[in-house]
């Protein structure tokens, strides 16, 4: 298994409590950047060295496909963007294909709702399906950031919408986000 992290150097938290940066703010996505894209990057980088090794070849970019978890149902906004790009639960699409690049990505949760999500967690921690992980640390992070309340319910109830940008996400779970309200001064 390869984990993707931040160095300290290029850390978002640290840079902000280190004076380096400004908290994000509005739609400025720094903390994305630094937090996930920038260390992606940097692992898929050290895997194409690791199989190029394996192989005995150098590999080219194309040689990989990522797998990503973004779904159609999770905005009105990302449904957008995915529909955009092409993405797709059982065909990989490049994403760089328009600058003559290569950045394979296939989505294979694309199709799922919040329930299926739901559902599959549930019978992973059931024991009815096996999988690399029984999800119990997902379950009790999201049941932190829910005041101890279960996950299911909170959605079930309608309190997800509750939360401001990035409040749900687990990715974002340590950074700050700012965002600013413009008022117009009274007359």
């Amino acid at each position: 298994m390869w984990v993707a992290k931040p160095g300290l150097s290029n850390d978002y938290l640290v840079s902000l409590v280190g004076g380096r940066i400004i908290a994000s703010v509005g739609s400025n996505a720094k903390c994305q950047q630094m937090t996930k894209a920038d260390p992606l990057k940097r692992v898929k980088k050290a895997i194409l060295r690791d199989v190029a090794a394996r192989l005995g070849r150098k590999c080219a970019d194309d040689d990989i496909v990522s797998l990503i978890g973004t779904r159609f149902d999770e905005s009105v906004q990302r449904e957008r963007k995915m529909s955009e790009r092409g993405e797709s639960a059982f065909e990989a699409v490049n994403l760089a294909a328009g600058a003559g690049g290569h950045d394979w990505v296939l989505s294979p949760i694309a199709e799922m709702t919040t329930m299926d999500v739901f559902s599959y967690i549930g019978q992973v921690i059931a024991g009815r399906i096996e999988c690399y992980d029984r999800f119990n640390q997902l379950v009790e992070i999201y049941r932190d950031m829910n005041g101890g309340d279960c996950m299911v319910n909170v959605y079930l109830a309608g309190k997800q919408s509750e939360r401001p940008a990035c409040g749900h996400r687990t990715v974002a779970a340590g950074h700050v986000r700012a965002s600013l309200e413009t008022r117009r001064p009274r007359a």
